[in-house]
């Protein structure tokens, strides 16, 4: 039976997924106390999270406190062990090593992340990036529970006036959200554009799977006050 790209991908993003939660629920119970396990989540993004993922994709994950930096930080010997582990299960499972030398392996916390919204901290703290990939494309690599209350806690932060304005409520704020983050991401992508055409890599790179993303996002949102009421 003929099996197709997209299948094939979907089907290996699969068990990779299953693998990659596997190994990283045997490395972090081992590493972490009942006390640290019970505040993070890890989640990946990108192609693996969209079940696209080829063997030259990357892993894409984020890592998420549960709290604020100022009362719940982790210990740094805690952080320090997480990305080991992580990357260590990352490189066993045979996806090529975090960019940039691991320059994006870093806990966001988040109680900052949704209480920073709209604020200059928010793109300090990367907080737009991390909130919008929760929403729009992830799904769980460690801490299962503790992921899907962070997608609740920052969706209902966006639904707040919902309940006291039912029938004229419509979700502008987290709409504008998602229209910034696919502004940036444009931005991004003709930040380096230059570079790519060597490659002969043209704008469809922003404008399929992110696209339909951040589209099929905005669409929903449409329906959701039918489904809240």
């Amino acid at each position: 039976m003929f099996e197709s790209v997209i299948e094939r991908n979907a089907r290996a993003s699969k068990k990779r997924l299953v693998d990659l939660r596997a190994d990283l629920e045997e490395r972090l119970d081992a590493q972490l106390d009942d006390h640290a396990r019970s505040r993070i989540t890890i989640y990946a993004t990108g192609s693996l999270a969209r079940l696209e993922a080829s063997t030259h994709s990357d892993l894409d994950a984020f890592f998420y406190v549960l709290g604020t930096k100022d009362k719940d930080r982790l210990n740094t010997v805690d952080e320090i062990g997480v990305f080991h582990n992580v990357i260590q299960a990352s490189r066993d499972s045979k996806f090529p090593d975090f960019s940039n030398g691991g320059e994006y392996l870093h806990f966001q916390y988040l109680d900052d992340v949704v209480d920073n919204i709209g604020s200059r901290q928010d793109d300090y703290i990367n907080g737009l990036t991390s909130r919008m990939l929760l929403i729009l494309e992830s799904c769980h690599l460690y801490g299962e529970a503790n992921f899907t209350s962070s997608k609740k806690k920052v969706v209902d932060r966006y639904f707040t006036d919902f309940d006291d304005h039912r029938k004229e409520f419509r979700p502008i704020f987290i709409l504008n959200d998602v229209l910034r983050f696919w502004r940036t991401l444009c931005l991004n992508y003709e930040h380096g554009r230059e570079w790519r055409k060597e490659d002969g890599l043209g704008s469809g790179l922003v404008d399929q799977s992110q696209k339909m993303t951040v589209a099929a996002r905005a669409m929903a949102e449409r329906k959701t006050v039918g489904h809240r009421s």
